[in-house]
C-alpha cells in the first residue's frame, strides 16, 4: 500500500513540473512573438481616389485664423493711413524748416490745434489763452522744437481762480521710440519742460529764477501715439522754502479724457546772477 501511495505521489509531481514547464515555454513565446510584432514595420497600401478632399476642423480653424489676421493688418493700415498722409511724412522726413511745404504743414497743424474739442472745453471752464510773453512761461519745448517734433508752438491756457496751467502740444512722428509710439525718453523731457514752465508762471515776477531738474518721476497710464495732440494738466505746486519747488503733471489725450501719464518733479531753485 506504501509503495502504490509513493507512486501516485512521484507521478503527480512529475506532472506538476510538466505543467509548470510548459508555461513558461508558452510565455517566453508569446514574449518573443510580441517583440518580433513591434519590431515589424507594416506597410500600408496607398488609396487612391478621384474625390474630392474633405475639410475636418483644423482646416477650418486655419481659414479662421487667416481671416482674423488679414483682419487684422488691413484695420492696421487704415489707420496709419488716415493718420499719416503720404505727403506729411514726405514733408517732415525731406523738407526744411523754412520750406513752403514746412510752412503749409504747420499751418495745418495750428487749424486741427483750433478746431479741436478740448479747447473750447478749457475755455468754458473758466481757461484764459495765454498770449503773450510772461518769463518764456508761454514758450518752452526748445529742445524739440523743429519739424516733426513739437513743430508748431503750443497752446496754453491758465485758470486765475485755481492757479492752474494747460498746454495743449502735438508730438511729431521724429519723437517715437518704438513705431507710432512716444519715446519714454521724449515723454520726460516735455513733462519736466512743462514743470519748468508751470514753476516759472507762478512766480511773482519780481525776479528771475531758475530751475534745476533733481529728481523726476513718470507713471506711464497708456501708450501714446505721435502725430497727434496731448494735453499737459498742472495738478499741483509745492515750494519748499527759497530753495526747493515740487511740481505734479497729468498728461492726457487730444480729447482731455484718457489719462495717459502721470509726473512728479523735485527742482531746486537759485536765482539769476546779475
Amino acid at each position: 500500500m506504501f509503495s502504490i501511495n509513493k507512486k501516485l505521489f512521484s507521478q503527480k509531481r512529475n506532472i506538476n513540473i510538466l505543467l509548470k514547464d510548459n508555461t513558461i515555454l508558452l510565455q517566453k513565446r508569446l514574449f518573443s512573438k510580441n517583440l518580433r510584432l513591434k519590431n515589424t514595420t507594416q506597410y500600408r497600401k496607398p488609396e487612391f481616389s478621384t474625390e474630392p478632399p474633405k475639410y475636418d476642423a483644423n482646416d477650418n480653424r486655419r481659414r479662421l485664423k487667416q481671416m482674423l489676421t488679414f483682419g487684422a493688418c488691413a484695420l492696421i493700415g487704415y489707420t496709419i493711413s488716415a493718420n499719416y498722409s503720404f505727403m506729411d511724412l514726405i514733408t517732415i522726413y525731406t523738407s526744411s524748416n523754412n520750406s513752403q511745404d514746412a510752412k503749409d504743414y504747420k499751418i495745418k497743424l495750428q487749424a486741427k490745434l483750433i478746431h479741436l474739442p478740448i479747447v473750447k472745453q478749457l475755455s468754458k471752464t473758466g481757461f484764459v489763452e495765454i498770449i503773450g510773453d510772461k518769463t518764456d512761461a508761454s514758450n518752452g519745448y526748445d529742445l524739440l522744437n523743429e519739424l516733426g517734433g513739437v513743430a508748431i508752438p503750443p497752446k496754453s491756457y491758465y485758470n486765475p481762480q485755481t492757479k492752474k496751467l494747460v498746454d495743449i502740444v502735438h508730438i511729431g512722428m521724429k519723437l517715437q521710440g518704438y513705431p507710432f509710439m512716444l519715446h519714454g525718453g521724449v515723454s520726460s523731457d516735455i513733462i519736466s519742460q512743462f514743470m519748468i514752465k508751470s514753476l516759472k508762471f507762478d512766480d511773482n515776477g519780481a525776479e528771475v529764477k531758475n530751475y534745476q531738474l533733481r529728481d523726476l518721476k513718470v507713471d506711464y497710464k497708456a501708450p501714446v501715439f505721435v502725430n497727434k495732440f496731448i494735453v499737459l494738466r498742472l495738478t499741483n505746486v509745492e515750494r519748499i522754502g527759497k530753495t526747493l519747488a515740487k511740481c505734479n503733471v497729468e498728461v492726457y489725450s487730444e480729447n482731455g479724457k484718457n489719462l495717459l501719464m502721470k509726473g512728479k518733479g523735485k527742482f531746486a531753485i537759485t536765482k539769476n546772477k546779475k
